[in-house]
């Protein structure tokens, strides 16, 4: 399957580092069970495995997607065990990556959808050029232009490659963003600094309405 799948119109996705998943299970199914659709795992390469691997059983049993977001030097080399410990998608740092074309090609041969990753200070039009292939662009959530940013990767995008949004996803922005043409906002401190989870993720889908 591919994002386009995946996706309700719009999704709000809580992010966790794979250290925390075990810490975190009874969260992720009272999550999954609200509704929660997708969850985005922070990995620091293969060694992560084993975490990937406990978020796909957990979010298997509601349809569950994982997307997984390698934050290390040499991103490719983690895509072959990451894809099966059971990420659906991976999406790598656009700096990190000497050849992200390449990158991305070494993603598709693992059978995972792929995603780039990108500062807030490159340009959309330096974006769209680089990531056209992939199925995802992760913009940086920051600075007061960042809905204009995100409207313009957007527009600069092919139709099938989805926008991704995270850090400083709140209540106040959610909307904006996904006017502009995000369609999966990352959220963690407005969902897991709250007691309630399922209530504070259920408010977050709300603000879009």
């Amino acid at each position: 399957m591919a994002w386009r799948e995946w996706i309700r119109t719009v999704e709000v996705v809580p992010a966790l580092d794979a250290g925390d998943v075990a810490a975190l299970q009874p969260a992720v199914d009272a999550l999954l069970r609200t509704g929660c659709r997708i969850f985005h795992v922070h990995v620091r390469g293969e060694s992560d495995a084993d975490a990937i691997t406990e978020m796909k059983i957990m979010a298997r049993r509601y349809d569950g997607v994982v997307d997984v977001h390698v934050r290390d030097a040499d991103p490719a080399a983690s895509f072959a065990r990451l894809a099966a410990a059971g990420a659906d998608s991976v999406t790598f740092d656009a700096h990190a990556a000497a050849d992200p074309a390449s990158t991305i090609r070494a993603a598709r041969e693992c059978e995972v959808q792929v995603g780039v990753a990108f500062r807030v200070d490159i340009e959309p039009e330096e974006i769209a050029a680089t990531a056209s292939d992939a199925d995802l662009v992760l913009c940086a959530c920051e600075g007061s232009h960042v809905v204009e940013h995100v409207r313009r990767v957007a527009s600069l995008l092919p139709d099938r490659v989805e926008v991704q949004v995270e850090g400083g996803v709140s209540h106040d922005n959610l909307r904006s963003l996904s006017r502009a043409g995000a369609r999966l906002l990352v959220a963690d401190r407005p969902i897991f600094d709250r007691e309630d989870l399922p209530r504070a993720y259920r408010r977050l889908v709300q603000a879009l309405a």
